[in-house]
C-alpha cells in the first residue's frame, strides 16, 4: 500500500473531506504513513487520489471503538503510531427559531460524540508523548447568523477535550483543540472573502506540526484565524 515501515504511522478522520484529504496528502508526500478512517464506504475516486494510504471504516459518530478496531490499527501502524488527527465533522446552518430537537442530536452525533468516540480510540492506541489533535471551530466561541446548533456542539467539544486534559497527561499525551476560523474548504466554496480563508495547504502544514510536541510541552487551545479577522 505505499508503506514505509521505518517511518511514523498517523490516524486521519474525515479523510474523504476537504480538510483530512488535505492532511493525508501532505503527510503522504512525507512519505509518511497513513490511516484513514471513513464513516462509508471510500469510493474508488478517493482510493487513486490516496494510493498510499490505509483505509478502514469505522463510524464514530455512533459506535463506540471496538477492541477489535484498536487491534487493527495497532497491528497497522506497527506500533508505530504519533499522532490522530479528527477532522471530522458535521455543518449545520438554519434559522435559530427553527431548530428542532432533532437538528440539536444530529449536529451533536457529528461533532461531539464523533470527537469523544475518536478520543477514546487514540488514547489506548498512541505511543507515549504522541498528540491528538480535533480540528474545531471558531463557532465554538462566536457562532454566525443560523448557526446556532453547530455552534453549541462545536463549544460541548471545547468543554470535552479541557475534561480529558487530565487523562491524557496522566498518558503522556496530549489533546491539542484547535479552533480554526473558515478554510478553502468544500463547505466553503462560493463565500464571500473566500480567498481570504486559510488555505488547505497552510493548515495541513500547520496541524502536523502539533505532533512535534507533547514530549514535555503541552499545547491545550490553538486559535487559527483566517487573514480578514
Amino acid at each position: 500500500m505505499g508503506t514505509y515501515p521505518d517511518t511514523p504511522f498517523f490516524l486521519i478522520s474525515g479523510i474523504t473531506g476537504s480538510i483530512g484529504s488535505s492532511l493525508a496528502s501532505f503527510l503522504c508526500s512525507k512519505n509518511f504513513n497513513v490511516i484513514g478512517l471513513s464513516r462509508n464506504k471510500v469510493s474508488e475516486d478517493y482510493l487513486i487520489k490516496h494510493p498510499k494510504v490505509q483505509w478502514l471504516e469505522y463510524d464514530y459518530a455512533k459506535d463506540e471503538p471496538s477492541e477489535e478496531l484498536k487491534e487493527t490499527i495497532t497491528k497497522l501502524s506497527t506500533k508505530n503510531l504519533i499522532s490522530c488527527y479528527h477532522c471530522a465533522g458535521m455543518y449545520s446552518s438554519k434559522k435559530n427559531s427553527n431548530l428542532t430537537n432533532q437538528d440539536f442530536i444530529e449536529v451533536m452525533e457529528g461533532n461531539l460524540i464523533s470527537t469523544i468516540n475518536f478520543v477514546k480510540l487514540s488514547l489506548d492506541i498512541l505511543n507515549p508523548g504522541g498528540s491528538i489533535v480535533i480540528l474545531n471551530s471558531q463557532a465554538s466561541i462566536a457562532a454566525g447568523n443560523d448557526e446556532l446548533a453547530y455552534g453549541v456542539s462545536k463549544r460541548a467539544i471545547s468543554s470535552y477535550v479541557d475534561g480529558m486534559q487530565i487523562e491524557a497527561t496522566k498518558r503522556n499525551l496530549q489533546i491539542v483543540n484547535v479552533l480554526c476560523g473558515a478554510v478553502q474548504s468544500e463547505m466553503a466554496n462560493g463565500r464571500d472573502g473566500f480567498d481570504k480563508f486559510i488555505a488547505l495547504s497552510d493548515l495541513s502544514e500547520t496541524l502536523y506540526s502539533f505532533a512535534n510536541t507533547g514530549k514535555s510541552l503541552r499545547i491545550k487551545n490553538v486559535e487559527i484565524l483566517r487573514r480578514n479577522y
